[in-house]
């Protein structure tokens, strides 16, 4: 039967408006003139009140009956106007509750007045029809007299009529807790009194409806014209309630999971969702609304008549009814009955008897008032002494009887979730006929699907209580209640996929936020339920038998945590099989024992590829995906806080209990849904965002769910017949066989886990959690489920060697986290956390517990792996002939002789070196207290070969070992060795991964203790590990040991020693060798990129450089500038020869071509972002790249390609056509990109990075690899030798895509190589205050490319905007911000004084006298320019001043060329510098920001020449005079260009710039040179 009119609903009629249909206006045009007729005359004599109010009274309670025919939501408490627009009550209650002078007079003069009772009566009769738009809150608290009034009314009123109002409006006023609490004792005296009028009225009922003239509506008290019912009501006296109405007319379409399309009616969602304790007041929304039949013939309505009463109830004030004054009464009481001191007056007044009546609809009559009285009820049962005294007395079984067809419906609901809240109640109910159980399960199921949207709420908050018990969850499933509980969520317009266009107001999102928290909390119960009984299952399997399977299985036994019941429904850990427990009890779990249940179930699942029906149901009605679905959506819902939280939580707990099954792991693996690309695990993922949710559980929860999919062990071969015979003895029986295939397809599926886990980010991820200190309450928690996750998917061998050489365990960064705790509170967390850390440790190792010490290092992984794998061999002969020594020593003369005739001893060495020897071997054995394990301590092996030995030195050591006579000990990484008649086994290139001694992780520690007899081929085996150890340079293979002589591994060839000197290495060049040679040259490129001597400054008022770099022959140096114009500034005499505007914002980068012909510019935010332009006598526009951010030529000689980056892809353009050639997306990427990401060729074109994914533009298939992604920001680029690519801090082999190094000086810096590719200039990136990253730290730092090491530090005391080498690397250019910016805004950046400032490689500035005083004078910020320290030894700082007394033109090239023995001429050149030197060393003394106020002029044979442009001496006014002409050609050309020494003197140019908002493309510009350098060497010869 469809609704009439509804609320706008969150399921249904999607789009609607809240006006969208006009109330009517009559009724409301009709109570707009009574008061405006009441406005006018009140005040006059002679005006009767009374008609006026009746008249008005009339209107709103016309309007209200026809409100309550559309058959609202009983338990919602909003305005009529919001829930039912097009309903005229509502419109009526705005416009009278506007009307302040009304309302006033109507509360103050007429209900209060005291000897008129007729209008008192009149009064409260208004202001009761308007109580459903009344804030209670403000309306009865001012005048304080008004509720003393309505007190005394309710006691002893005037009339019954004014009794009965008076009630009916105490009842709204104690919805305010403030007023129940304030008037106590006034409720303590009018209780009895409403107790004893109901058992009277009730008894009156009960005549009356024995008599021949009782009707169902019940007598009036005051008035005779009472209505009655039909006439079938009237004859039979009674309403049958069996079969009372068909099923069509009252259900609405059942839904089903495949008619999600097809919504649900009604609006926007109960707000029924409480949680502890219960209480009486909740506010709800109207969504299914169950009508009267539309059709118009008499038969339907006289039905409808008949079935009114007990369907949606009769609401009449006036006249008054004898069942109106008892639901007035019941709802007085209901609203105080929920307070504790007021329970004992309810005992008193027998309430339970009185109520036991009333909900029973056979004797009502009328549904709104066994509604009424099931209210009253549900406050009463928050009294757990109370609710259980009603179940006891059959109360249950009254409840069940109300038609779930009804209105009661609703109360009836709420009702079992008040009796489902205290869990020794619902122990009880349990208790009950097992049909009454399946009838209470029956009906909440149909309330739950068919009701109003409250009584949705309440049976669905009784499920989330009720399925934690045995007896209600088996019927629950029989019933496909996981179905329905399913179409309750799935149907609602906020996660539906196709109504995402849809808005829906705020509380419509509330209200839909509130059905799912329900929904999340009842399926959280019901997995906990059913991991519960799984968990029960397992344990009594294993029980009887427990100490049988330990024995036999070791270390692979599986420990069952058992569930045991406690009187509070805690849960606890035990291994004591209990007794079963009862199907009426609790299956709680605490969240530790529940985590700890997961994780056994997921190991036996995943080892034996089990299923379980309770989780693939969940799986297959869609519920894992639904709840994916919404945690995608939550972040959006900004109006949720708690709530949100709330449904995080919950939602990840069943995810994580579902994820035991190998299928729902698979189903995390894959996306979403066909709308949604994100997987699963990368939701879980996301999660560790603490800022998505503000709480730190959900990110706990999510990392739970994450163990329950990776971490449980696959079974390894080698433990098959262990655990066979384990299961042997725990079933029984014949040990049921593993499959292969399942084994195979739980390692696929592992496999399949872990590149989920890379691809989404998630070593990225749980690197970063690992290192979190917030929140600080949950920082250790959180460390220590990390690492339980890098633990399992240490696992895979590639993800074991990443781990193995990123910081965490490389630079023992996991051991300093180790130390203490986050939060000082949280210790014993923290030692879970450091149990944890060493498993890491030692799965990443692979190596025991034990030998995981705290001074773990790279190097001393190293030594510990070659020491445990090295052969230990050693002459038999020589023992022999100790034993032979020592028996004559105890004076066993006989024994002795024996064993020199049957050893065959004769001839060997004397018995004096001998017993000096033994004499050696015991010190040595008492040195080291008996054992040598003391001599190894703090060596854990390391069975992942990192650098292997040599393959000619092994051979040529292993030709060196004897033939005959060798023993071969044991090696204790399990590896076969030789014996006498076996072959050499050679060492292995990989080792194996687990040692044969290696145990399950975390287990039995016993098998790993050492066996309490020691053979004596051990004693000594272990003796020679020890001398082995203290070894400087350990080798794995070695000759045969010595019990004569001490052992001592052979030092590695050392290549020829370089002096640390640079002059040394200069003298003695022409005696190196070749390979000397290159060693002197990796050395000599290290000293002259540690040095840097400011040079030149270059600044313009008008303008601020923001990108800057070197032309292609190094003459201009080509600067950007804020406005968008690129200007060629001549290095030589630092005029602006050229300019053009190249964009309509700030430029971000300038890359010319290696042929100087085309030039590469981009801008920052508007378009086009980039541009190429070519290069003749001026600048001209070739075309445009309107998308991309970054732009760059590829590395041939004939630079014909250019790769362009945005943000998800890249694009590669021909240059001579201007079409794109290459489209590069990973679309597996979901948005995740780098915030800095640059595309780059390879050194041979033939591939391109972009983002972190490798391209191959020569294949079909293009995407190569996907590198993991260990940071947000930065992006990466090619080594320019070709066999590298560096992102961020990894650096990755190109030819096996393994991690090579980790490298943290590069974190978050922009890359930039010199000419040879051997030197990396890394420059900082500063974003917390630029967003478009085109900012640099003030330090930079020179690090060599070959072993990442760095070389020095550059630090200018300045932010920089950019900087770049020159081509011959004889110079450094940055451009340094003078003036530090505003931190709040990005575009107050660019009103700041920028300056482009060069730098001279290979030379340092020699301090001369009156720099000091000049340096004290200068700004503190600056300095001298530049700080420059170096990694070099004090040798080379001795020697500065002969690798910077060279010409300033010298690039760095040809200073190594001429370092490489070119001394030709040096002492002429030198007395050429010192002359150079004492011209220049008079600046400074003005107080420059840098320290330096010079220009460098041409400069002919290496020679450099400094001028001071601000004081010149009376014999230089030529020069002045030459320069003064400069100058005005300068002002001719329209520049500002000066070369000059920072005064410190800095002023803020707030000119309006014109960049921002172009008319037009003015783009271009004006040159006084041939901007092609080749063309212009071509045209100057």
């Amino acid at each position: 039967m469809d609704a009439l009119t509804s609320a706008p609903s969150t399921r249904s009629m999607l789009g609607r408006t809240a006006y969208e249909d006009a109330a009517p206006m009559s009724e409301i045009l009709l109570l707009q003139e009574q008061l405006n007729s009441w406005e006018e005359k009140y005040h006059t004599d002679g005006f009767d009140s009374v008609a006026a109010l009746r008249r008005v009274a009339e209107i709103l309670e016309a309007a209200m009956e026809d409100f309550l025919q559309m058959n609202p939501d009983p338990l919602d408490d909003r305005h009529p106007q919001r829930t039912h627009p097009t309903a005229s009550y509502g419109v009526m209650l705005k416009a009278i509750i506007r009307k302040e002078n009304f309302m006033q007079t109507l509360i103050v003069s007429y209900l209060m007045a005291r000897d008129n009772v007729p209008l008192s009566e009149t009064a409260a009769r208004v202001l009761l029809s308007c109580v459903p738009g009344l804030d209670s809150d403000t309306v009865f608290s001012d005048p304080e007299e008004l509720i003393p009034c309505l007190y005394k009314y309710a006691s002893t009123g005037g009339s019954d009529a004014l009794q009965a109002y008076s009630f009916g409006l105490l009842a709204s006023a104690m919805e305010v807790q403030d007023n129940a609490g304030k008037y106590r004792k006034e409720n303590a005296d009018l209780i009895p009194i409403a107790l004893a009028n109901l058992k009277k009225m009730k008894d009156d009922m009960e005549r009356a409806a024995k008599g021949d003239d009782s009707n169902s509506n019940g007598d009036t008290i005051s008035r005779s014209d009472t209505p009655t019912t039909s006439g079938a009501a009237q004859e039979s006296g009674t309403i049958v309630l069996d079969n009372l109405i068909p099923e069509s007319s009252v259900r609405v379409r059942k839904r089903t999971v495949n008619d999600m399309e097809e919504k649900r009616e009604g609006g926007d969602g109960g707000k029924g969702g409480r949680e502890s304790p219960p209480r009486k007041k909740r506010k709800s929304v109207a969504l299914r609304p169950i009508s009267p039949p539309l059709s118009a013939d008499e038969n339907s309505m006289s039905q409808w008549n008949v079935i009114k009463p007990i369907l949606i109830g009769t609401h009449k004030i006036f006249p008054l009814t004898l069942k109106m004054h008892q639901r007035l009464i019941i709802q007085y009481l209901g609203s105080i009955g929920e307070y504790q001191d007021m329970l004992v007056l309810a005992y008193e007044g027998n309430s339970m008897s009185l109520l036991f009546d009333y909900v029973s609809l056979e004797f009502t009559d009328d549904v709104r008032l066994t509604f009424d009285a099931l209210k009253y009820l549900c406050s009463l049962l928050v009294h757990r002494k109370f609710a259980l005294e009603f179940v006891s007395k059959n109360g249950v079984e009254k409840l069940l009887k109300v038609p779930s067809t009804s209105l009661a419906a609703v109360g009836v609901a709420t009702c079992f979730y008040y009796l489902s809240y205290g869990v020794d109640v619902m122990e009880r109910v349990c208790q009950l006929d097992e049909n009454i159980i399946d009838q209470v399960v029956e009906y909440m199921l149909w309330v739950q699907e068919h009701s109003h949207e409250s009584g949705m709420a309440s049976a669905t908050m009784f499920l989330s209580h009720a399925l934690a018990f045995r007896a209600i969850l088996d019927r629950f499933d029989a019933k496909d209640g996981l179905r329905k509980l399913y179409n309750y969520m799935s149907t609602l317009t906020l996660l539906q996929h196709a109504a995402t266009d849809v808005d829906l107001t705020e509380e419509q999102v509330q209200t839909s936020t509130q059905t799912i928290r329900n929904t999340c909390a009842a399926l959280r119960t019901y997995a906990t339920s059913h991991v519960f009984m799984r968990v029960e299952h397992y344990r009594r399997l294993n029980v009887a038998r427990e100490g049988a399977t330990a024995k036999a299985a070791g270390d692979g036994a599986r420990v069952l945590p058992t569930v045991t019941p406690r009187p509070h429904a805690t849960i606890a850990v035990t291994f004591q099989p209990p007794v079963n427990i009862p199907y009426y009890k609790p299956m709680h779990m605490e969240e530790e024992t529940l985590r700890q249940a997961v994780w056994m179930l997921s190991g036996l699942h995943k080892g034996h590829y089990s299923s379980w029906k309770a989780m693939e149901e969940l799986r297959s009605v869609g519920m894992i995906k639904l709840l994916l679905s919404m945690l995608l959506k939550a972040h959006d819902w900004a109006s949720i806080s708690a709530g949100k939280i709330e449904i995080a939580i919950n939602s990840v707990y069943t995810i994580m209990m579902a994820a035991t099954i190998p299928r729902v792991q698979a189903e995390l693996c894959a996306p979403v849904s066909p709308d949604i690309e994100v997987c699963g695990l990368a939701v879980l993922l996301s999660l560790s965002d603490d800022k998505m949710y503000g709480d730190a559980e959900a990110p706990i929860v999510g990392m739970c769910a994450i163990i329950a999919c990776i971490c449980p062990p696959i079974e390894q071969e080698g433990s098959r017949k262990k655990d066979s015979t384990a299961r042997k003895q725990l079933y029984g029986g014949p040990a049921p066989s593993s499959s292969t295939k399942h084994q195979q397809a739980a390692a696929d599926l592992f496999s399949k886990i872990v590149t989920t886990i890379r691809r989404n980010n998630g070593l990225m991820v749980l690197n970063t959690m690992i290192r979190s200190k917030t929140p600080i309450t949950s920082a250790d928690e959180m460390r220590a489920l990390t690492c339980k996750v890098l633990v399992g998917m240490a696992r895979d061998q590639e993800i074991r060697r990443i781990l193995l050489l990123l910081p965490l365990i490389s630079q023992n960064e996991l051991h300093d986290l180790m130390n203490e705790p986050v939060c000082p509170d949280k210790k014993a967390v923290h030692v879970q956390f450091c149990a944890e850390a060493k498993n890491l440790i030692a799965a990443v190792t692979e190596k025991s517990l034990k030998d995981v010490k705290k001074d773990l290092t790279q190097d001393r992984l190293w030594k510990s792996h070659i020491v445990s794998s090295t052969q230990i061999a050693f002459n038999d002969k020589e023992l022999l002939q100790l034993i032979h020594a020592h028996l004559q020593a105890k004076g066993l003369t006989a024994a002795a002789s024996a064993l020199s005739t049957e050893a065959d001893l004769a001839g060997q060495q004397s018995s004096t070196m001998v017993n000096g020897v033994a004499n050696g071997v015991a010190a040595a054995a008492a040195a080291t207290g008996g054992s040598a394990a003391r001599c190894l301590e703090g060596l854990p092996s390391l069975n992942i070969l990192t650098r292997p030995p040599s393959p000619s030195r092994r051979g040529r050591m292993m030709n060196t070992l004897p033939a005959a006579g060798l023993k071969y000990a044991a090696t204790p990484g399990g590896r076969p060795r030789k014996t006498k008649d076996a072959g050499v086994t050679p060492f292995p290139r990989r080792l194996p991964i687990r040692t044969s001694g290696s145990k399950a992780r975390g287990g039995n520690e016993k098998t790993m203790t050492r066996s309490a007899t020691m053979q004596l081929n051990d004693i000594i085996t272990e003796y020679f590990r020890v001398q082995h150890s203290n070894c400087a340079h350990p080798v794995s293979t070695c000759p045969p040991f010595s019990l004569f002589y001490p052992h001592k591994c052979p030092e590695p060839a050392q290549s020829r020693i370089l002096p640390q000197n640079v002059t040394a290495r200069w003298l003695h060049s022409t005696t190196y060798n070749h390979q000397s040679r290159r060693y002197k040259s990796v050395l000599d490129e290290k000293f002259i990129f540690s040095r840097f001597r400011p040079s030149k400054i270059f600044q313009e008022t008008e303008e601020h450089y923001t990108a800057c770099t070197f032309s292609i022959d190094d003459e201009h140096l080509i600067v950007g500038t804020f406005s968008g114009e690129i200007q060629w500034m001549n290095l030589e005499s630092g005029l602006c020869e050229a300019t053009a505007q190249c964009h309509h914002s700030a430029i971000s980068g300038i890359i010319p071509s290696k042929d100087g012909s085309m030039l590469l510019t981009s801008g920052l935010f508007m378009n086009p972002q980039s541009t190429l332009w070519r290069l003749g006598d001026q600048q001209t526009h070739l075309m445009d790249f309107p998308d991309d951010m970054y732009v760059q030529f590829n590395n041939a000689a004939v630079q014909d390609r250019i790769v362009g980056t945005t943000n998800e892809k890249a694009t590669v353009y021909d240059v001579e056509t201007g079409r794109t050639l290459y489209t590069m997306q990973n679309i597996d990427r979901n948005g995740q990109y780098y915030q800095y990401s640059k595309a780059s060729f390879s050194p041979f074109d033939d591939m391109v990075l972009h983002d972190n994914t490798l391209f191959d533009l020569r294949a079909s298939n293009s995407i190569v690899r996907v590198f993991d992604r260990m940071n947000a920001n930065n992006g990466g680029c090619f080594h320019p030798h070709g066999n590298e690519i560096i992102i961020n801090t990894e650096v990755w082999d190109m030819r096996s895509f393994s991690l090579l190094h980790s490298v943290p000086v590069l974190d978050q810096c922009k890359l930039l190589f010199n000419a040879t590719g051997n030197i990396i200039l890394a420059g900082e990136f500063a974003p917390q205050n630029d967003p478009y990253k085109t900012q640099f730290s003030s330090a930079l730092k020179t690090i060599s490319s070959s072993d990442y090491s760095v070389i020095s530090t550059l630090d200018v005391r300045k932010p920089l905007m950019d900087f770049c080498f020159s081509h011959e690397d004889a110079e450094l250019a940055v451009v340094e911000v003078v003036k530090s910016y505003t931190q709040t805004e990005y575009f107050a950046a660019r009103s700041d004084e920028t300056a482009c400032r060069t730098y001279e490689v290979g030379k340092v500035r020699v301090p001369e006298d009156g720099d000091e005083e000049g340096e004290q004078d200068e700004d503190p910020e600056m300095g001298d320019g530049g700080d420059s320290s170096s990694s070099d030894s004090d040798s080379d700082e001795d020697s500065e001043d002969s690798g910077s007394e060279e010409g300033s033109s010298e690039g760095a090239l040809d200073m190594l060329g001429r370092m490489a023995g070119e001394s030709e001429g040096s002492d002429e050149s030198e007395e050429e510098e010192e002359d150079g030197n004492e011209s220049g060393g008079e600046d400074g003394e003005d107080g420059s920001s840098s320290g330096w106020e010079t220009a460098s002029n041409q400069e002919d044979g290496g020679e450099g020449e400094e001028v001071d442009v601000e004081g010149l001496d009376e014999d230089d006014q030529n020069q002045e005079n030459e320069e003064n002409e400069d100058e005005e050609d300068e002002e001719a050309e329209g520049s500002d260009i000066s070369i000059y020494m920072d005064d410190g003197s800095d002023e803020e140019d707030d000119r309006d710039d014109p960049a921002f908002n172009p008319d037009v493309d003015e783009r271009g510009g004006t040159s006084n040179i041939i901007l092609n350098p080749n063309m212009r060497r071509r045209r100057g010869n």
